[in-house]
């Protein structure tokens, strides 16, 4: 197979990591410029050719196993020899397959052969990526494993020849083309667009995303709306308002066929997920029953949170932040009744279990012999440490105390997510509802997940097809078309001025009847200020340099008016006497954000503490000498 790439050398003259020299002709030949791109993200993201390759590779292995475990135990074992003999080897006996397993091995080897194929092209592919890296960025696989994602960009941009472009391409454009069809799915799903209820009466009103339900959709509109021969990257169709009917009906057609075709499927896909579960999680909770009082944020709820042009390493660490303080929130509300059930299992469990434990020191024998019911004493033993471990994670710490809305806006600072009906609401039940379809226990996310398999096909069918003509309305009103990346979602490029709002201290040009295609939640300010925080190389355009004097001034005078301080009620802190003396304030210092969010400057109130916050750390980097000249004059 032939290589997309035709990559050039370079000298042997040594470089720093950011500065790149010139080459002496041209590099690889990009076909696909969003493609190329994407490959060179995940392999950083991949952390290397070496690790994206065993990963992939033990993956299929793992897929042809739990095929091959399923295939012995149905049709080579003898279980009536088995439980007479307890021999294995005396039982193995090939008995027929089932027609059903049939099916499902034939349709699993279509999957598998496919997924073969693809890795040796992807495999290709990524040596290709690896060439890149090492010749044309100068970064090592060694290297890459520390490298920061910005790192790697402020390299790239200096490569012209990769872009074919006579202006120059920025981080930004590089993010978008990424992120191409991920914006567009971030900002429907702010915008409340996409209808992902259940169509199950009592339970209708509930929202749910699986990653099966988001690949469908992703396919549906990856072929009705996006075009990989446009040098656009969208169908110029989306554009034309005579078409928007057409394409309406065309990306309803798609999302009944998936729907249907999912529904097919769905039994034998079922059935293998819920095997290859059992494989995969039933020695963890049988070790570590605990876990089942685990949480973890929901699909929807990651998207919910992502941000614009926000690449998936960023957010895994925003989330990773978020976890203890989410736990902190939820116990806050612990059931008292719950947890004088918990305890009350977790006593008897205990006492048969020490008796037990008793008798086995007193004679060995009696953990096989002892009969109780017909089963053994290390039976017993074993299911009732499990009950025992479930008990006591349902047990809230007593030494761990909080006000729910103080930890709410520690999540908030990770998460970036706070309704407005949220605001003043966080010690409510309602909220907590509310808060807990987001952060979820984990094992209710993976049946989630594995239902999904048969409720995905209802979701595409009865509620996304009557989504189709919104879903094609918004990717005609909010397109743009970006020089030298092509058509990209409106919001991605951060129009401040054209739709920012003033609630979050953005000077815009919105008026009442455009308060509508306003972003909900602050997400185009926060998004703006996230990607300017994790890219400090990023210059950005007039409006947003204006925007970040405006918070950096913020921040500055909390640090240096003593008027303010005192109103603020930050004069008797550790925090307000650390900002007179002039010393750092960090990020944990909420309480900051928290006072300028209820004071009123210029007409504007600031909402939402992240945005403060997250203006103090961009701020501080741009003042320790990484490029003041983002904020002006300011300071």
């Amino acid at each position: 197979m032939a290589s997309h790439f035709d990559y050039r050398k370079f000298g042997d003259r040594e470089e720093s990591f950011i500065n790149i020299v010139e080459p002496e002709r041209s590099g690889p030949n990009v076909q696909n410029l969003d493609k190329f791109l994407s490959r060179v993200y995940n392999y950083y993201h991949g952390k290397g050719f070496n690790a994206i390759l065993l990963s992939r590779l033990l993956n299929l292995i793992t897929l042809a196993l739990v095929v091959i475990f399923i295939v012995f135990f149905v049709c080579w074992v003898d279980y009536d020899t088995l439980f007479t003999t307890f021999e294995l080897t005396e039982s193995i006996k090939y008995q027929g397959i089932p027609w059903w397993l049939g099916i499902c091995v034939f349709i699993f080897l279509l999957f598998w052969s496919i997924q073969v194929l693809l890795f040796i092209r992807d495999i290709w592919e990524y040596w290709s990526i690896r060439k890149f890296y090492t010749e044309d960025l100068k970064i090592s696989e060694r290297t890459l494993q520390t490298a920061q994602w910005h790192e790697v960009t402020a390299k790239i941009v200096q490569l012209p020849y990769i872009f074919r472009a006579s202006n120059q391409i920025t981080a930004l454009d590089i993010a978008n083309r990424i992120m191409r069809k991920e914006n567009y799915m971030i900002a429907m799903i702010n915008k409340d667009v996409l209808s992902l209820r259940l169509p199950i009466p009592g339970i209708a009103s509930r929202s749910v995303m699986t990653h099966e339900l988001e690949w469908l959709i992703n396919f549906a509109i990856s072929h009705t709306l996006f075009s990989a021969e446009s040098v656009q990257g969208l169908n110029q169709e989306v554009l034309q308002p005579g078409q928007l009917p057409r394409l309406a009906e065309r990306l309803r057609r798609w999302f009944w066929w998936l729907g249907v075709c999912s529904l097919v499927l769905s039994p034998f896909v079922f059935v293998y997920l819920l095997i290859y579960s059992v494989f995969k999680y039933g020695e963890e909770l049988r070790s570590k029953p605990q876990i089942l009082g685990h949480r973890t944020w929901s699909a929807l709820a990651r998207w919910k949170f992502r941000e614009l042009n926000e690449l998936p390493h960023v957010l895994h660490r925003r989330l990773r932040a978020s976890y203890m303080q989410a736990n902190l929130y939820v116990g806050c509300f612990s059931s008292l009744l719950l947890t004088i059930v918990a305890r009350f299992v977790a006593f008897v469990c205990g006492s048969v279990l020490v008796v037990l434990l008793a008798l086995s020191v007193w004679n060995d024998d009696a953990l096989i012999q002892l009969n109780i019911a017909g089963k053994s004493a290390l039976w017993y033993i074993g299911i009732l440490g499990s009950v025992i471990a479930v008990s006591r994670g349902l047990i809230p710490d007593e030494t761990a105390s909080a006000e729910p809305e103080v930890v709410m806006r520690e999540i908030e600072l990770c998460t970036h997510y706070m309704p407005d009906h949220w605001k003043g609401r966080t010690h409510t039940l309602d909220v907590l509802d509310e808060f807990q379809q987001l952060y979820e226990y984990a094992v209710v996310v993976y049946l989630i997940e594995l239902l999904g398999v048969l409720f995905s096909p209802f979701v595409l069918m009865f509620e996304l097809t009557k989504s189709a003509d919104g879903i094609v309305r918004f990717f005609h009103e909010y397109t743009i078309a970006q020089p030298g990346v092509g058509n990209i979602c409106k919001y991605a490029v951060f129009p401040l001025e054209e739709l920012g709002s003033r609630e979050y201290l953005v000077d815009s040009r919105v008026d009442v009847r455009s308060a509508d295609k306003q972003t909900r939640f602050g997400k185009l300010e926060k998004s703006f200020i996230n990607f300017a925080d994790n890219h400090p190389e990023w210059k950005p355009p007039e409006a947003g340099r204006r925007y970040l004097d405006q918070l950096a001034n913020l921040t500055q005078m909390a640090k240096t008016d003593d008027g303010f301080l005192a109103k603020s009620n930050l004069a008797n802190s550790s925090l307000g006497a650390r900002a007179q003396q002039q010393q750092p304030i960090h990020l944990s210092d909420g309480n900051l954000s928290n006072s300028l969010s209820s004071s009123r400057l210029g007409g504007s109130r600031v909402r939402d503490s992240i945005l403060l916050d997250q203006a103090i750390r961009l701020f501080r980097q741009k003042n320790d000498g990484l490029d003041s000249a983002h904020l002006g004059n300011s300071l």
